[in-house]
């Protein structure tokens, strides 16, 4: 939970402690760091590396992903999103709003024209607005067309056929927006909420305050406790998750049993770091992603989900022209490795080849997969 500025001095001048955190350099290299009393972010040997970080993760919840879904929540069209409790639709002057709640940050009215997605209730498949808005009733029906009001009770259209939905039958709501510019800092926090600022900045013996915030507050800072904060991207426009490619997929190169398909890629559905979803990979199997201009390093970590762990024998390859750029063997005793290869622009295979225990459980999950541009400034 969020805490004011005014009792933070108080709670940190006794018990303010060292964390530790892994911060992503402009080279795109994971490295250690410790965060002060002050809230600066530094090598062991007292080197600056917060402010030229490109994003940082407290090490406390490691690189899992926020595997939890909300009662209620929303999501901007920029990405931001609030795990709050709604308050309803207002009509007010210029247009409608939605009311939250959020425990820490309290109220705030957020416009329809800011919003892709409202949720009442969990679902687990939210819909995504394309060509329509679209509305999931609490019985799993949806309904799609155009959202003509939302006072009670919300009028859909769609064809010229007008209909009414009372608000205590919607489960969700889905709106289709554009997609603005990304915003400078984005903070991850632990609650699952997702908020965005122009800066943020240490202080209050080890805790942070984002500035610059614009979620319909009476404010535009928020402090925050660093236990309350999963990940802080501080460069989004030089990252790419991987996640958001989606690859060709083929048999694979090395040697291995025919099978009956070659299944896409699993994509999680939870947030996760830098928007960098876990990626499942069930190979014997190679995948192809085109890796757009600008984008120089490929960074991962991947690991044997603990449900195989006991028959996994596999091997991680990445390959771009011909060449093996990293080869990684992962079975029950070296469960998880850490990638960082240089790229270029163009086809890149990644290969989950079958090992001497067979093909039986070469399952591997893909975290924190992101390409980096590594150009600008490092």
């Amino acid at each position: 939970m969020f805490v004011t500025a005014s009792i933070l001095s108080l709670l940190f001048s006794a018990t303010a402690e060292t964390s530790t955190v892994e911060v992503l350099t402009p080279q795109g290299e994971w490295v250690d760091a410790l965060i002060d009393e002050n809230g600066t972010i530094h090598s062991e040997n007292g080197m600056d590396l917060g402010s030229t970080a490109l994003a940082w993760i407290p090490k406390s919840d490691g690189v899992g992903t926020i595997e939890r879904r909300p009662f209620s929540m929303t999501k901007l069209t920029d990405g931001q999103v609030i795990i709050a409790t709604f308050g309803g639709f207002h009509i007010e002057p210029p247009g409608t709003i939605v009311r939250w709640k959020h425990p820490g940050m309290g109220m705030m009215d957020i416009s329809v024209d800011r919003t892709s997605f409202i949720q009442m209730q969990p679902m687990e498949q939210p819909p995504v607005a394309s060509n329509s808005d679209e509305i999931v009733l609490r019985n799993g029906d949806r309904i799609s067309g155009f959202i003509e009001s939302f006072e009670e009770p919300i009028i859909i259209e769609n064809a010229g056929v007008k209909r009414e939905i009372p608000l205590d039958r919607v489960a969700g709501i889905a709106l289709v927006s554009a997609q603005p510019k990304v915003a400078a800092v984005r903070v991850w926090l632990s609650d699952g909420s997702i908020i965005d600022g122009t800066s943020i900045t240490g202080g209050f013996g080890g805790g942070f305050v984002l500035q610059g915030m614009s979620l319909g507050m009476s404010r535009s800072s928020q402090p925050i406790l660093t236990d309350e904060i999963y990940c802080v991207s501080q460069s989004a426009k030089r990252m790419l998750p991987l996640s958001q490619l989606k690859p060709n997929v083929f048999p694979p190169i090395s040697i291995s049993l025919p099978r009956a398909e070659y299944p896409m890629p699993i994509v999680s559905t939870f947030e996760a770091p830098l928007g960098a979803t876990a990626i499942e990979i069930r190979g014997p199997e190679r995948l192809i992603y085109e890796i757009p201009k600008g984008f120089s390093v490929f960074s991962a970590d991947v690991e044997i989900p603990p449900s195989v762990l006991a028959w996994a024998d596999c091997a991680f390859v990445i390959r771009q022209n011909g060449q093996e750029l990293g080869r990684y063997s992962l079975n029950a005793k070296n469960s998880k490795a850490r990638i960082r290869v240089v790229v270029q622009p163009g086809p890149l295979e990644i290969e989950i080849e079958e090992a001497t225990g067979g093909p039986i459980g070469d399952t591997v999950i893909l975290r924190r997969a992101i390409l980096i541009d590594v150009a600008v400034g490092g």
